[in-house]
C-alpha cells in the first residue's frame, strides 16, 4: 500500500478560519454584551427580590419596617432610597467584562455577615450580584454568558 499526501487548498475554508481567528483577536463586542448581561441580571434581582441563584431574599425585619416612611408600606428590599441598585455599573474592554456596585456596604448585603458598631447587627445575604465570593457565576448567568461566547462564534 502506498502512502499518499492531500493538500486542501480551499479559498472558502481558508476565508472562514481567518473570520474566525479576526472575531477571536476582537473580544469587545462580546465583553460589552456579556456586561449587559451582568447588569441585567443585578437589575432583575432588584426587581423581582430574589437572588441571581435562586430564591427569595429574606424579609425585612419588623424593626426595619417601622423605621421607614410610611410605617415601610410597600417596602421594597435594599431599595429604602434605590442608591445601591443605581450604582450598579458595568464596563467592558476588549479582554474583560466589569460589574461593578458602587455603595460601600454592597459587600455586606451581598454576602451577609455583622455591621454596625460592636459588629452586633446580622445583616442576611441578599445576593444581587450573580457572582459568589469565591468567584462563581450563577448557573444562568454562565449559561447566558456561553450562549453569547457560541454566538459570536457562529456569525
Amino acid at each position: 500500500m502506498t502512502a499518499f499526501k492531500i493538500e486542501v487548498d480551499d479559498k472558502a475554508v481558508r476565508q472562514a478560519l481567518a473570520d474566525l481567528a479576526a472575531r477571536s483577536r476582537d473580544m469587545a463586542p462580546v465583553m460589552r454584551a456579556i456586561a449587559r448581561l451582568l447588569r441585567n441580571d443585578a437589575e432583575d434581582a432588584f426587581e423581582t427580590q430574589a437572588s441571581p441563584f435562586g430564591g427569595a431574599w429574606a424579609p425585612l425585619k419588623p424593626s426595619t419596617l417601622k423605621r421607614r416612611k410610611g410605617g415601610g408600606a410597600g417596602a421594597r428590599i435594599l431599595q429604602d432610597s434605590g442608591q445601591l441598585a443605581a450604582s450598579i455599573g458595568a464596563t467592558a474592554d476588549a479582554s474583560s467584562a466589569t460589574l461593578t456596585a458602587g455603595k460601600p456596604y454592597a459587600a455586606i448585603h451581598q454576602f451577609g455577615g455583622r455591621a454596625g458598631r460592636s459588629k452586633k447587627v446580622a445583616i442576611h445575604a441578599r445576593p444581587f450580584l450573580p457572582v459568589t465570593r469565591d468567584g462563581e457565576l450563577a448557573a444562568a448567568t454562565s449559561s447566558a454568558i456561553i450562549d453569547i461566547l457560541r454566538d459570536h462564534l457562529r456569525k
